[in-house]
């Protein structure tokens, strides 16, 4: 295992004017971004993001309270989702320089290496642990319905 990279101060500073603090919400903030108007429900940025829905919704709604990212009410479980970040502003500025930085693939481990450093070595476990129990929880649905498509065909 390599030990870790010595803290980016140039992207720490970037992240830092942006208010982003993980991962998973520099993922959805740039998915925002790259898709303008998204119309999505938590269990489908979940699954696009490969990420928890736990994540997401800790993510949406910080992306949000930071002035980031817009959404709509509910509707039928969805919302439209937009990105929020005026180009002409410090955090603008801020958020062009890593989208440019994100496009090669070293700058890209630049800036998940400074998210990643923030995290405690429990926080993968835990994740993959809940993306596993929404995994399994998924399974019974579709026993309990294939169970039940084969008694109406018996």
């Amino acid at each position: 295992m390599t030990p870790p990279l010595p803290p980016d101060p140039e992207v720490h500073g970037w992240l830092q004017t942006l208010g982003v603090t993980s991962l998973c919400q520099w993922e959805v903030l740039v998915f925002c971004y790259d898709h303008q108007a998204t119309l999505l429900t938590v269990v489908d940025f979940a699954r696009l993001l490969g990420q928890a829905s736990h994540a997401i919704v800790s993510a949406l709604e910080t992306l949000e309270a930071r002035a980031l990212l817009v959404r709509s009410r509910v509707s039928q479980g969805a919302c439209l989702y937009q990105c929020r970040v005026a180009l002409d502003s410090p955090r603008g500025a801020a958020l062009g320089r890593l989208l440019t930085l994100a496009h090669d693939p070293a700058g890209l481990a630049r800036i998940v290496q400074q998210l990643r450093q923030d995290r405690t070595p429990e926080e993968p476990l835990d994740a993959t642990k809940h993306v596993l129990a929404e995994a399994q929880q998924h399974v019974r649905v579709i026993r309990r319905r294939v169970e039940a498509f084969a008694q109406r065909r018996a």
